[in-house]
């Protein structure tokens, strides 16, 4: 039977996906927290992860298909179903931030992916896929810093939303995802809807505080397309602001 270990408290999901990995544990299997004391997100941001949100990090090998594409297949995936499931309105902010959005309007970061690669000498790779999705936690509990660019799903649709419901919905986000990343027609159709899930296209953009153009779209690798005086540059890591440019 497929092992899934639940925590009440980790530093980070992530960290203890790593460190089973490393000491002999197979994919796949899944880690969860009800909290993390030091949640990280991409970059080596911090993630605030207080209790009433989804904290898990899932260990998979690697599909054949574009890494790139991952997070934000990931974060295309979970706004379908949210919006199939909840009636919510979301959108990708690239790589890898999964924003509620009210027309043209952000309400706030809903959720985030991340994605660590282990490639041993030997064998082949394995991929521990990260996320934090905003449950039901009380706003109080998420620094000054950060709460006024949070959004809560429960706050969206009414109700709480437990983390338990969230749980199946993020892990066939993953599963699809990943699985589609092994054929060529699915890694297709991962980037068609990333693509009309995108967030910011045409909008200008900063990457690591330098003006770099507007957003054109998506590359089928997953790079981030900017366009600036005619020529498109592929951006495949970085810092990036939307609606800020020169």
């Amino acid at each position: 039977m497929e092992e899934r270990v639940a925590f009440d408290v980790l530093p980070s999901t992530q960290a203890e996906a790593i460190r089973r990995l490393h000491g002999g544990a197979a994919p796949p299997f899944t880690i969860v927290a009800r909290e993390q004391s030091g949640g990280r997100g991409r970059l080596d941001h911090r993630w605030s992860s207080p209790v009433g949100g989804l904290y898990l990090s899932r260990a998979v090998a690697e599909p054949r298909g574009p890494s790139g594409l991952l997070p934000v297949g990931i974060g295309s995936a979970l706004s379908r179903d949210l919006e199939a499931g909840f009636k919510v309105r979301t959108s990708v902010k690239w790589p890898n931030d999964l924003l509620a959005i009210d027309g043209a309007q952000v309400l706030g970061k809903l959720g985030g992916i991340l994605v660590d690669r282990l490639a041993p000498r030997d064998g082949p790779a394995t991929l521990v896929i990260g996320l934090g999705l905003n449950a039901c936690p009380s706003r109080s509990d998420f620094p000054a810093t950060v709460v006024g660019r949070v959004a809560i799903l429960s706050e969206q649709v009414g109700r709480p939303v437990p983390p338990e419901e969230l749980e199946p919905v993020a892990l066939a986000a993953v599963a699809s995802t990943v699985g589609a990343l092994s054929t060529t027609e699915g890694t297709r159709a991962v980037w068609e809807e990333s693509r009309r899930r995108l967030y910011g296209v045409g909008r200008p953009v900063r990457v690591d505080g330098r003006a770099a153009g507007s957003i054109l779209g998506l590359g089928e690798d997953g790079a981030l397309l900017v366009e600036k005086d005619g020529a498109v540059s592929h951006v495949r890591s970085g810092e990036i602001v939307v609606g800020e440019g020169s």
